[in-house]
Order: C-alpha cells, then sequence, then structure tokens
C-alpha cells in the first residue's frame, strides 16, 4: 500500500486533498480496477513503481500485474524488492 509522506500535511490545501485521494486509490484497489491504477499513473506523471518484500501480503495490487503489462519495464528485482520503470 502506499501513503504519501509525512510531510505532505504541511503542504496547501489542495495538495493535502490531492495526497489523500491518491493514498485512498491505492489503498482502496480491488482486482479488476486495473485501468483505475494506470490512469492514476498517466495523470500523476509518475515515472516508477517500487514493490518492496511486504508488499505481496498487503493487499490485492501485485507487481506481476506491472510484470506482464507492456507499458511498464521491470528495472530491478533483488531479495523481494521490484522496480518497474512507466513506459512513454
Amino acid at each position: 500500500m502506499s501513503t504519501p509522506p509525512v510531510l505532505f500535511t504541511y503542504g496547501s490545501l489542495d495538495d493535502v486533498l490531492a495526497a489523500q485521494e491518491r493514498s485512498r486509490i491505492v489503498a482502496t484497489f480491488q482486482a479488476g480496477q486495473e485501468q483505475t491504477i494506470i490512469d492514476l499513473i498517466e495523470r500523476e506523471g509518475i515515472d516508477y513503481l517500487y514493490f518492496g518484500p511486504r508488499s505481496a501480503q498487503s493487499g490485492p495490487l501485485r507487481a506481476e500485474f506491472f510484470a506482464t503489462n507492456l507499458r511498464f519495464n521491470e528495472v530491478y528485482n533483488h531479495d523481494g524488492v521490484r522496480v518497474f520503470a512507466v513506459l512513454p
């Protein structure tokens, strides 16, 4: 799951609300909502996705989805950590 950085609450109200909304989308993800995550990645200009060793046990958003999607390139995979570059 993703949470915004601790300091996000010191931003403007609009920034705080936007961070909370992004976090809500990721935290409430369910299988079948993959396009919602792809839309978020595109809208926010996200370049990389990080999955830590506990990601597989922490919710339905899995690295395997990105590993099999041609829009993402796995650039790191070691000791349970996987990083995917978002392709243009």
